[in-house]
């Protein structure tokens, strides 16, 4: 009696959770019963696996299959039992010929049973069971190209009706937002909504994305998505221009056209949303390991004459609570000596407040933001004007033919639209930087306008410190301290972002009083009150 396998396919979850399963396997076990094949235990199904694309071939069921017969575990005289051809491949008739070859050459014949035709290694008309092989590969292909572009057809013109009027095209959304039983409108959930813009704000005012899930951990917030507040996730919310209300179309996972505004419901404004991408660019906000009451605002500055960081200590003495800075090899290989914290920022923001507020964030310039402006206007018209003339192409080619002229057209627009798309990209995300910026420096320029003592009553809670540091690290690139011990002299040096020194402090060695040498040749006194 010869052995029978079968082979059981379904691409789509509508037809596995019909009666498309039960039925082919029914018409496998009468068609063994009429033939007296003995039909094996082992079966083989591709759920929910394409033919189109050949992935069954590759890596489902019949791959497995294909490896037994290989292996020998199939003898050779089995048949294989399936519904038709185009459940064994829908990839073309080269492929489907090439999968027919390979099983008969292997000793195993294929019985289809909605034609009830049995192809063997030995037919008597191998030519004829080729041709009607092929044949039916071919029409099974074009099948599920007919498909796939009434599919596509379908996608493209939901895309372009949300384009045109909004119509809401997937229940899909962002998770801080639903679609109603009618799928005409977005609603927006309050809960996840509230812990967006928190995300957002925190991360504004200097909280970076681990301290930031903590808070939110803390809070006894449920994360938008998985088990818990990861970095990554918040990152990626951070840039996730949905809070817009943007929704970017995507064609097989790619993005396919320009985004569609308004789509959605914003959330956040365009100004937090810029200011939060130009915090990323510039580094992101509280990099680094942060204590939790964020004691040191310099964190992340600090750094002995020696080279190494400098980092803070603390002890109690008589009930008071005194905070020292040490450098990280003090007593090891530097023998600098330890700083009075609160005096040495006394020091530090005399001297940032004694500035002049455009020396200290330096010669960043915005006003580039008219330039890339016409520059986003300048290459969107190129742009549009590069994808007539392809459409004119691609008519002219439809009614003349292809022939060399034409096709060098082609190929130099397409070339022309995917580099004018990568300029107008890169300077439309250009734009977006230096808008952020502008909001980042017009709140900067309050802070740091103030007076001293409010910048000092600014260091009292840990939002303030923690938005204080932020400010500092955006604007300087380090602050040296140097301990001079032959003539009593302690010396804090303030750079710039971009390497320029700022001022020197040249403070006694009790740190009680202070000079102060601007890079302008300006000199200033200070003294501390005694304690």
């Amino acid at each position: 009696m010869r052995q029978a396998y079968s082979y059981v396919r379904l691409s789509s979850k509508k037809q596995i959770q019909g009666y498309g399963q039960e039925r082919q396997w029914e018409a496998i076990q009468m068609s063994a019963l009429a033939h007296g094949w003995d039909l094996s235990d082992k079966t083989f199904s591709d759920l929910g696996v394409s033919g189109w694309k050949g992935a069954n071939i590759e890596t489902g069921a019949l791959s497995q299959f294909l490896k037994c017969v290989e292996d020998g575990y199939v003898e050779k005289g089995s048949v294989l039992i399936v519904e038709n051809v185009d459940r064994l491949s829908r990839a073309g008739v080269n492929r489907a010929v090439t999968l027919l070859m390979q099983l008969l050459d292997s000793g195993i014949s294929i019985f289809t049973f909605t034609d009830n035709k049995l192809y063997e290694p030995n037919s008597p008309n191998p030519l004829m069971d080729l041709m009607g092989w092929a044949l039916s590969a071919q029409r099974a292909f074009e099948e599920s190209e007919r498909k796939s572009q009434m599919i596509l057809n379908a996608k493209a013109k939901a895309r372009e009706e949300a384009r045109t009027s909004g119509k809401i095209i997937t229940r899909r959304c962002p998770s801080w937002m639903q679609v109603n039983a009618n799928k005409t409108v977005f609603e927006l959930l309050p809960e996840r909504v509230d812990t967006v813009r928190k995300i957002f704000a925190l991360y504004i005012n200097g909280y970076g994305t681990p301290r930031i899930g903590r808070l939110l951990t803390e809070e006894g917030r449920k994360p938008l998505v998985g088990r818990a507040w990861y970095p990554r996730s918040l990152s990626r919310i951070l840039q996730y221009r949905a809070v817009l209300g943007e929704y970017q179309p995507t064609l097989n996972g790619k993005a396919e056209g320009e985004p569609i505004k308004d789509y959605y419901p914003a959330i956040i404004t365009e100004d937090q949303f810029n200011e939060a991408q130009a915090i990323l660019h510039e580094g992101g906000a509280g990099q680094g390991r942060r204590g939790e009451d964020m004691r040191n605002y310099y964190a992340g500055l600090l750094r002995c004459s020696c080279g190494e960081g400098m980092h803070i200590v603390s002890s109690k003495v008589k009930g008071k609570r005194y905070y020292q800075m040490r450098c990280l090899q003090y007593r090891i290989s530097c023998f600098g000596g330890s700083w009075n914290f609160n005096k040495f920022a006394s020091f530090t923001l005399f001297a940032l407040r004694r500035l002049p507020l455009l020396e200290l964030m330096g010669s960043r310039d915005n006003g580039n933001i008219k330039q890339l402006n016409d520059k986003v206007i300048q290459l969107s018209s190129r742009l549009e004007d590069s994808r007539k003339q392809l459409e004119n192409t691609i008519n002219a080619i439809a009614e003349l033919g292809l022939n060399e002229l034409l096709q060098n057209k082609y190929k130099q627009l397409t070339s022309l639209i995917a580099e004018t798309d990568s300029q107008l990209h890169a300077a439309k995300s250009a734009l977006e930087l230096s808008h952020g910026q502008v909001a980042i420096q017009k709140e900067d320029t309050q802070m740091l306008t103030g007076r001293l003592l409010e910048l000092l009553a600014n260091t009292k809670d840990v939002d303030s410190r923690i938005k204080l540091n932020q400010v500092l690290r955006r604007y300087l690139s380090k602050i040296e301290l140097e301990a001079d011990k032959t003539n009593e002299l302690r010396y804090i040096r303030i750079y710039r972002k971009d390497g320029d020194l700022l001022v020197t402090a040249e403070c006694s060695h009790r740190l009680n009083n202070a000079l102060f040498y601007g890079s302008d040749g300006t000199t200033e006194a200070m003294e501390l009150v005694r304690e």
